[in-house]
């Protein structure tokens, strides 16, 4: 039980007196508290579990955020990777369709004539 030291005037009926304090001989009364909390305690509890749920929900809160982030990251990741693949993909086609067996083979089967001071080499280079 705690002790505390009270001018006679403020004593309240809710505590046991005891005789008044031998080292204070001005007019002060020793009490026993009942309660094995003060009142600054419970506010000191009450505040420190309201702060520890603040911390649990701003945590809470930004985790949910970091997750999402997260997935947004994997998805541009696998858009890129798939564009990247459609890419080459496209590169290859190019490479097949301007062959030069495949534009002389198409010249044949039309009917046109090779006239090879028309003919230019053009070095297709990816982008």
């Amino acid at each position: 039980m705690s002790q505390y030291v009270l001018p006679k005037e403020k004593v309240i009926k809710n505590y046991k007196i005891s005789k008044p304090n031998a080292s204070n001989s001005d007019g002060y009364y020793s009490i026993e508290t009942t309660h094995f909390f003060t009142g600054k305690d419970i506010l000191f509890i009450m505040a420190a579990l309201a702060v520890t749920v603040v911390s649990i929900v701003w945590l809470t809160a930004t985790r949910a955020q970091v997750t999402g982030a997260n997935q947004q990251i994997q998805s541009a990741e696998y858009q890129t990777k798939r564009l990247e693949t459609e890419k080459k993909n496209l590169q290859q086609e190019i490479n097949d369709l301007s062959s030069y067996n495949r534009v002389m083979e198409f010249a044949k089967d039309n009917g046109f004539k090779l006239n090879e001071e028309n003919i230019r080499n053009v070095a297709n280079e990816p982008s």
